[in-house]
């Protein structure tokens, strides 16, 4: 890698340090104007005063903006519940007990006791036969359906 010939005049932006040429009157990467010649402190400073305050900021983390928001719906929601309330005609919001009618039980019949199962195996009451494949029978799914 070569270094850039440096046989023209360069400059170096003091607010980002962008190496511009001496003739340049703003910066391209921040903005930067340029003055023909430096000016003095005591310029500096009275431009300073002249300039205004910046306005305040306020700054919150997300958890206690999403706090900050919750806390204001809370109050937004009750807020409105007893305005609600309090422009609603009278009677509006008063509840009624209605008597709730009682079923009449019915007689349940009591269960019949059944045989336990029994734990011994039953037997097959068919015995099993034997079935010869021959070319003529199709698939075993004609076979299967054949014995079901």
């Amino acid at each position: 890698m070569t270094q850039e010939p440096t046989s023209s005049k360069t400059k170096v932006c003091p607010t980002c340090g962008t190496r511009l040429s001496d003739n340049a009157v703003r910066c391209l990467v921040c903005g930067t104007e340029f003055t023909a010649q430096p000016e003095s402190k005591a310029a500096k400073k009275t431009e300073k005063s002249v300039q205004a305050s910046r306005m305040p900021e306020v700054r919150l983390s997300l958890p206690a903006a999403i706090g900050v928001l919750a806390l204001l719906t809370v109050i937004v929601a009750v807020a409105s519940f007893f305005l609600a309330r309090a422009g609603a005609p009278e009677g509006t919001f008063e509840t009624v007990d209605t008597p709730t009618p009682t079923e009449t039980p019915t007689a349940t019949i009591p269960p019949t006791n059944t045989l336990p199962p029994t734990d011994i195996p039953t037997a097959t009451l068919q015995p099993p036969f034997e079935y010869t494949v021959s070319v003529n029978d199709g698939s075993c799914s004609q076979i299967a359906f054949a014995f079901n």
